[in-house]
């Protein structure tokens, strides 16, 4: 029989981490589920008149809706699926700005901005859409009101937690009646 040997100091750090992490997680838990009834968050407006340039643009303003979900359980899913959106990073050797750490820099600057928004749209789309949620296209001054954009910066935490609240709010409300996408 094989077995795993861990030097007692291993033991006593996975031990440490372990305990950090439940408190940790419990201590999100009692901040995240104070607000379990989306009711008291106002509905955005999503009402329009789809025309040719919001259709096009689709696939970059969107939200989701699931029917017969509450409030909590789409918060829960929409910050699941945002936090596999954090820190993303655009790799490339910045070969066209002279390469070097400084080209990198240069390259992330004015190309990274936009793959890493284009990243964080497949990414939401395909981990809410895994959970059963349907898109919906929206046109773009309606989308900014309850939504970011990250690019070269992410909004505050408090900021980014009450977009997500709105965008819970929208995918455990009343099913739109226009711009549903195809997954």
């Amino acid at each position: 029989m094989n077995y795993v040997r861990l030097p007692l100091g291993g033991v006593a750090l996975a031990a440490a981490l372990f305990v950090a992490g439940v408190a940790s997680a419990q201590g999100q838990t009692s901040s995240s589920t104070r607000a379990t009834d989306g009711s008291s968050i106002p509905m955005p407006e999503l009402a329009f008149t789809p025309d040719e340039e919001s259709q096009r643009n689709y696939f970059k303003y969107f939200y989701f809706h699931r029917a017969d979900t509450d409030f909590a359980t789409a918060y829960a899913d929409i910050r699941e699926c945002d936090d596999y959106t954090r820190d993303l990073a655009i790799r490339g050797n910045g070969a066209m700005f002279g390469g070097g750490l400084l080209g990198a820099i240069a390259a992330d600057a004015i190309s990274g901005a936009g793959a890493r928004r284009e990243q964080r749209r497949m990414i939401m789309r395909t981990c809410m859409g895994y959970k059963g949620y349907s898109a919906f296209g929206l046109r773009k001054d309606l989308w900014e009101a309850f939504n970011f954009d990250e690019g070269n910066s992410s909004p505050p935490e408090p900021q980014r937690q009450a977009m997500l609240r709105v965008q819970a709010r929208v995918a455990s409300g009343p099913r739109p009646t226009v711009g549903e996408m195809s997954q």
